[in-house]
């Protein structure tokens, strides 16, 4: 049989249990949802900031080669007049292009590494003949065989007319080092797409200029990439090689490209489940010391209650003489003062019960008195009724006996 202790226990544990767990429940959602919330601003910020970034290195380059464009000697559309300049501009940022070159309004190149050629078929040169500076797809050398992008604005004389094009060529190894350089948690990656959804730049060699995610059986991420192509910024959540990841992107104004955030979402959101593994764990020590404290405080109720117990138990064996301690006065306390008065009731009683007792027996010692000083009458009425009887028969006798004479 459980004691009013465990009874105690059990039922204020399991009370705590159901609250500690409902909290922890709570909390743990409303961190998770605070969490995912600041995930998804913080990642949009780092996607935004870093899209900026290469938009500003792209756009250095842009100034770069407007500003050649102005020169004299690059006006003068002579390449003997050019080349010196050029090529040493060319030794200068040999970290940023890999060649620098001009051509002429039917597409004739000469570039830094005395290569030419015609590349009037070029879409980017066709759309700078046009008057516009531009930023190439990646396009291969066809100078150097190298996967590039171009930097192209037209060169115009005095009178502003378009005489050619001056242009400058990037390795395309330089825009995914700038993209490596991207990103977030510990596992977490860059990747860049032009607006037909082509990856530009990326962690996998194999994906890059081959792979279109507008082209991906993963409806979830071609979704992700039409948002991207559209110019857009935000996040999505998609399943790539079996694990959830979450994306955040934004788009590189210059180019009309977009610089995406890929990171496994566990890992995003594995700050809060270290939140809740803390929650757990605090509960547990809330519960363990709560329970301590029940114990504590249900030996303190019950205390009073087992020594009440025990006294009663020796009033039950007829022992009237006990009397309970009163150390409080509270309820146990009332319940004490009452068992006492009982006790004082009962002794009492059993006092009355031994005095009409007394009385009793006494009552009972003189009616065996009087009984017995009745029999000895009725026994000495008898005798004389006997005598009586026998005198009336000698009597009778007698009588008889005169008749006879």
């Amino acid at each position: 049989m459980r004691s009013l202790r465990q009874k105690l226990l059990v039922q204020f544990v399991i009370i705590i249990l159901i609250a500690v767990m409902a909290v922890t429940f709570i909390n743990y959602v409303q961190a998770k949802t605070i969490a995912e919330g600041i995930i998804q601003v913080e990642s949009q910020k780092y996607a935004e900031s870093k899209a900026n970034e290469i938009d500003y290195w792209l756009a250095a380059r842009v100034a770069e080669i407007e500003a050649y464009s102005q020169i004299p000697d690059i006006k003068t559309m002579d390449w003997n007049k050019q080349e010196g300049f050029l090529k040493s501009e060319a030794k200068r940022l040999s970290d940023i292009y890999e060649i620098l070159f001009t051509t002429d309004t039917e597409g004739n190149f000469n570039t830094t590494r005395d290569a030419v050629g015609n590349i009037g078929h070029r879409d980017y040169i066709q759309e700078a003949l046009t008057g516009k500076t531009v930023i190439s797809d990646p396009v291969v050398s066809a100078s150097t065989g190298s996967v590039i992008i171009n930097v192209a604005t037209p060169i115009r004389n005095d009178s502003g007319q378009i005489i050619g094009i001056m242009a400058g060529s990037i390795l395309m190894d330089t825009i995914n080092d700038i993209v490596a350089g991207v990103s977030l948690g510990e596992s977490g990656y860059g990747y860049m797409i032009n607006k037909q959804g082509l990856v530009l730049a990326g962690p996998r060699e194999e994906d890059i200029l081959n792979r279109n995610i507008l082209e991906e059986d993963n409806e979830s991420l071609k979704q992700a990439g039409q948002r991207m192509v559209n110019g857009e910024k935000g996040y999505s959540i998609y399943e790539l090689d079996g694990t959830e990841r979450y994306v955040a992107f934004a788009p590189v104004a210059s180019t009309g490209w977009a610089l995406a955030v890929a990171v496994p979402y566990e890992e995003l959101t594995k700050s809060v489940g270290q939140l809740l593994r803390s929650a757990v764990l605090v509960g547990i020590i809330t519960l363990v010391v709560a329970a301590g404290i029940i114990w504590f405080v249900a030996s303190t109720i019950v205390k009073p209650i087992t020594g009440l117990s025990k006294i009663t138990e020796v009033v039950a064996a007829g022992d009237l003489t006990q009397e309970a301690q009163v150390a409080s006065k509270d309820e146990v306390g009332q319940l004490a003062q009452n068992f006492n008065k009982m006790v004082v009731n009962l002794r009492s009683l059993v006092n009355r019960i031994m005095d009409i007792a007394g009385t009793l027996a006494a009552s009972a010692q003189q009616m065996s008195v009087s009984s017995e000083q009745t029999g000895i009458a009725t026994q000495q009425v008898a005798k004389t009724i006997s005598e009586l009887a026998q005198a009336a028969n000698e009597q009778a006798d007698a009588v008889n006996k005169s008749n006879q004479l």
